[in-house]
């Protein structure tokens, strides 16, 4: 096996650890052509300030002795934490700045140019900060983001296999990481009432996604963001409540009419 295969593995066991405690799944099927997908929904968000319900601690072994740990969110597959080669602990956040260290970098999955050019007190970017910042976005890209993204993973790969050694995302796949909520959203959304172009309208000009077909083969997991209930919804599910009171009543009045 090379590297790039093994490479693939681990992402596929990763997936298969992010989603290992899930209970949903969206899935997509072409009866004529008798193909099937299926998609796990990550478990329901805790909250950024919660731990997740499940951590996933992904080693990483290079050549060296030096193996540092992150700590990957199952319910929101990205990477919260790591420690460095003493084993200290280091948190990846927006908040609390002051508590991350200066040469690590803050909020590093929200792509902003700001964010990823600034170092945590504002002043210009040091050559060391911009390097440290730049493997940190390596080992995004490499775990938590090569897992929710078939493109993103085989970006990768490629790097791997290449002659030069080096491979970049493009354009599309940043859109696709900055809008993998919203693809979920639509995802599970669509397992309502299979209508593509009710709910990929709003993704299709930034992924390139219009039909569950293409989100399926593209979406390896999905975040637990279901679309807000609609008025019909909560009619539905008052109605269902109404008729579960009403039932056991019936049956009792029926006991006693018939004991009468």
């Amino acid at each position: 096996m090379t590297e790039s295969d093994a490479y693939v593995q681990f992402v596929e066991d990763l997936r298969r650890a992010l989603s290992r405690r899930s209970k949903e799944s969206v899935v997509w099927e072409d009866v004529k052509k008798k193909e099937k997908i299926a998609r796990p929904v990550l478990e329901k968000q805790t909250g950024d300030d919660r731990d997740p319900p499940e951590w996933v601690h992904v080693v990483l072994k290079g050549k060296g002795t030096v193996a540092p740990t992150v700590a990957i969110r199952n319910d929101k597959a990205y990477v919260f934490a790591f420690t460095n080669g003493d084993g200290k602990c280091f948190k990846l956040t927006t908040k609390n700045k002051e508590k991350v260290p200066p040469l690590s970098a803050a909020a590093l999955w929200n792509y902003k140019k700001k964010t990823l050019d600034g170092d945590g007190d504002g002043d210009v970017v040091l050559p060391e900060d911009l390097d440290l910042k730049k493997q940190i976005a390596i080992i995004c890209v490499t775990l938590s983001k090569a897992a929710r993204f078939n493109s993103v993973c085989s970006v990768v790969k490629g790097g791997w296999d290449s002659t030069t050694g080096g491979a970049a995302i493009t354009d599309r796949d940043v859109n696709l990481l900055k809008n993998w909520d919203d693809l979920s959203t639509a995802m599970i959304g669509w397992m309502k009432d299979k209508d593509d172009a009710k709910w990929f309208k709003n993704v299709k000009a930034t992924t390139e996604i219009d039909t569950m077909e293409k989100a399926v083969k593209e979406v390896q997991i999905v975040l637990n963001k279901p679309p807000p209930s609609s008025l019909l919804d909560w009619i539905k599910y008052l109605w269902g409540l109404l008729v579960a009171m009403i039932k056991p009543q019936k049956l009792q009045e029926n006991y006693h009419n018939k004991a009468a």
